[in-house]
């Protein structure tokens, strides 16, 4: 009998080891994106700390009947907002309902995890965050008002976490101080900003045990839980799930690599605790508990970030400076004393550094140019930088460095000249003053004609003086648009792209479930762009290095589509980024086929004395080459207060000695 006892007791141990062990099933629901390597370290942190990912796109939720979806199965749902979703909800968008309706049903059950991974608004005339969110918040019974949540009666209610929630959407992650480098900025050496953590019977900060770095103290908390209304709810950013991945933050994301094995580690431990806190079913958070949980390491593939770039090919040399030419307009001694300033920082690098020069010409021949009645001192300009550089190399007896064409590619479009083709997303958000990305007009009328028309000019020898165009960069981020500045993932549904897909409208392609159809149609058509444009600059410039410029690396169907068609293996694609690395990326841009080499930036203000050459070296170890913002600021005189960001801060003496450094470094 003692025995039965002692096998009875083994078996309860048994039972309980293994419900403990037992992964958390959870559906991501993606509002934003269709393609789910954007969150890769996310969905593997996740798997680590116990969690099994099921992730489903806004095609996989609009293609199916909700029921059919069986998410009720799920132990939770991981519920990520988009901007275009909450627009959408504002004009009754039947897409938005839908996935309100899907939160709503969900929230009905009991002892369900529901995570709220919302975007960043950093609005600070808007103080009240909460209110921006209500109706996900009303999908699980939380109602929302002007200073506080409310119950059916219309008393105030936790008013506490209302203040801990609003703060922490408040003080988003790209607006904390950060004391460390990211691509794009430095320390901010100011007063570390962030919501404080809190440690209360129903509602916690997270992580509640972190690994402490004093220059990523400011981070902190990383997300909300609470337990209310019979379930559990999570609250992070999306900044923060996609921070190190291909779309890479560079508000967030740390150059150095151990700063962001830290980060990822906290957030395995936010992920962890979460587990853990599920699993407990506790009414109350035991907080000496969770201080005993034993944490996981980090998966392998996210530990070893930072590797080397191996088999970087013959031309991983390639060092882009970034430059504007205006200052060749003028003709005063200031002008011409910055002019002579400009072209000895480049002979001084040269030969091997390439020169992308902001030159568009798509703003002066195209039909709707704006500066199309500037082109004679557009081409002078042009002419004096030819000739002072050619003239310069030939007294140094050097060969001149080569010259990339840089087209901003929405300059043109204000009114009236706004594109009567605009896209419009899957929430029926119409986006004005950017083109449909798939109209071939667009980039007929944009870039090859104007391109065409420019590269016939500069065959002019008074123009080129000797100096050779050898490719183009085509600059996607869209400046000083109001609707977007890049191609989202969820646009692509305007009538005319409709219906050269052969239906009506998107009622229509969701009756039929055939987005998944659509957007393998909506890629391929950006393929075909990108073949015809690189096709044409095969023709006019011979072995063309032919880049484009972006933020980061997009998963979004129109850039997987164009790269692609821009692409081949012999002829890679340049991608020019705020990305810190490649090498973690280089096997999901292969599985696309595409074929591309990156190019990560140094922002230039990162140079304040010669120690700091070492910028350079650093990012040619992750990456095929590096680009240089802003080499034109070679010529200004320094700013100091404030410190511009495109401007190093070296004196004279070491200004010389990085032009030299850059010309032999390897």
């Amino acid at each position: 009998m003692k025995k039965l006892s002692i096998i009875s007791i083994f078996l309860i141990i048994i039972c309980f080891i293994n419900l403990n062990s037992k992964p958390i099933n959870i559906a991501l629901i993606d509002t934003v994106n269709h393609e789910p390597y954007k969150y890769n370290n996310f969905i593997e942190l996740s798997k680590t700390a116990g969690f099994n990912i099921n992730y489903k796109s806004f095609v996989d939720i609009l293609d199916n009947n909700l029921k059919d979806l069986k998410l009720n199965n799920y132990d939770g749902i991981f519920f990520i907002a988009g901007i275009e979703f909450l627009k959408g909800i504002a004009t009754q968008s039947e897409s938005s309902i839908k996935f309100l309706k899907l939160l709503k049903d969900f929230a009905q059950n009991k002892n369900k995890l529901i995570g709220l991974i919302l975007p960043p608004i950093n609005n600070i005339n808007i103080n009240n965050k909460i209110l921006l969110f209500a109706p996900l918040f009303t999908c699980l019974d939380i109602n929302t008002y002007i200073n506080g949540f409310i119950d059916n009666n219309g008393n105030i209610i936790n008013s506490q976490e209302f203040k801990f929630i609003n703060t922490f959407l408040n003080i988003t992650f790209e607006a904390r101080n950060k004391n460390y480098y990211t691509t794009l900025s430095n320390p901010s050496g100011k007063k570390q900003t962030h919501a404080n953590n809190i440690n209360k019977d129903l509602f916690t900060t997270l992580p509640i045990n972190t690994q402490e770095h004093d220059n990523l103290n400011s981070l902190t908390p990383y997300g909300l839980y609470w337990i209310k209304n019979n379930n559990q709810i999570f609250i992070t950013s999306n900044s923060l799930v996609s921070f190190a991945d291909i779309s890479e933050n560079f508000h967030i994301c740390p150059t150095n690599f151990d700063l962001r094995r830290i980060i990822n580690k906290n957030l395995l431990n936010m992920l962890t605790e979460l587990n853990y806190l599920f699993k407990s079913k506790n009414n109350n958070i035991d907080y000496e508990k969770i201080k005993n949980i034993n944490y996981p390491d980090l998966p392998q593939n996210i530990n070893n970030v930072g590797e080397k770039l191996e088999n970087k090919g013959s031309n991983y040399l390639n060092k882009v400076a970034w430059l504007d030419i205006n200052i060749f307009e003028k003709d005063n001694s200031e002008a011409q004393e910055e002019q002579d300033k400009l072209i000895k920082s480049i002979i001084k690098s040269s030969p091997y550094l390439k020169l992308w020069l902001t030159l568009n010409p798509n703003m002066y021949f195209s039909a709707i140019g704006k500066k199309k009645n500037q082109k004679d001192l557009f081409l002078n300009s042009l002419k004096k930088f030819t000739k002072k550089l050619s003239l310069s190399c030939k007294k140094q007896k050097i060969k001149c460095p080569e010259i990339l064409i840089g087209f901003e590619i929405a300059n043109n479009l204000y009114a009236p000249d706004l594109p009567k083709n605009h896209p419009v997303d899957i929430y029926g958000n119409k986006y004005l003053d950017i083109p449909n990305p798939i109209s071939q007009n667009f980039w007929i009328q944009e870039i090859i004609n104007p391109l065409n028309k420019f590269l016939e000019l500069y065959k002019n020898p008074d123009i080129n003086n000797n100096i050779k165009i050898t490719g183009i960069i085509l600059d996607l981020e869209m400046y000083c648009r109001r609707s977007s500045s890049s191609f989202l993932d969820t646009m692509g549904f305007s009538k005319n792209n409709i219906n050269k897909f052969g239906r009506t409208n998107l009622k229509e392609l969701i009756k039929n479930k055939e987005l998944t159809q659509y957007f393998n149609f909506l890629k391929n058509q950006a393929k075909i762009i990108g073949k015809y444009i690189k096709n044409n600059i095969n023709k006019k410039i011979q072995k063309p290095f032919i880049a484009c410029y972006a933020p980061s690396i997009s998963t979004d169907w129109f850039y997987k589509g164009f790269y692609k068609g821009l692409s081949s293996k012999n002829q890679p694609v340049q991608l020019l980024t705020f990305n810190n690395e490649i090498v973690s990326h280089q096997d999901w841009l292969n599985s696309k086929n595409i074929q591309a080499k990156h190019l990560s930036v140094l922002m230039l203000s990162k140079l304040e004395n010669t120690q700091d050459f070492r910028w350079v070296p650093k990012i040619l170890d992750h990456n095929h080459g590096i680009w240089l913002n802003k080499w034109s600021r070679f010529s200004e005189k320094i700013r100091t207060n404030p410190i511009e960001i495109e401007q190093a801060q070296l004196n004279k003496q070491d200004q010389e000695e990085f032009f030299r450094f850059i010309q032999t470094v390897n």
